[in-house]
């Protein structure tokens, strides 16, 4: 898989005036797979990247991240959730009351 760089992909395709589907037909894959790969929800397998490289004349690099080129993230990481601590069952309030031997109930 690579990751791809959808900006590119999209300018490139909007400056020959083909719309996503014209794209897709070319590189035999769905819309939705060039609108994902635009907007950066998914990465592309090489394969198609290639293939949609060929159909702009352009070198695989010009539109996808390299191994040496990692984009940057999106966001700072952020610290994961807390491991969970169990909390021990509440104490009664009052002891139980004994009844006494005694008394007829």
């Amino acid at each position: 898989m690579a990751d791809p760089k959808g900006p590119q992909i999209e300018a490139m395709r909007l400056a020959r005036g083909w719309k996503r589907r014209e794209l897709a037909r070319r590189v035999n894959c769905s819309y939705q797979h060039i609108y994902n790969l635009e907007r950066g929800f998914n990465t592309g397998a090489t394969e198609t990247l290639q293939l949609i490289a060929i159909e702009f004349g352009v070198q695989l690099s010009d539109i996808a991240h390299t191994q040496q080129q990692k984009p940057a993230p999106r966001r700072a990481p952020t610290e994961g959730p807390k491991p969970h601590t169990p909390t021990p069952p509440p104490r009664p309030t009052k002891p139980p009351t004994r009844v006494s031997e005694g008394t007829a109930a």
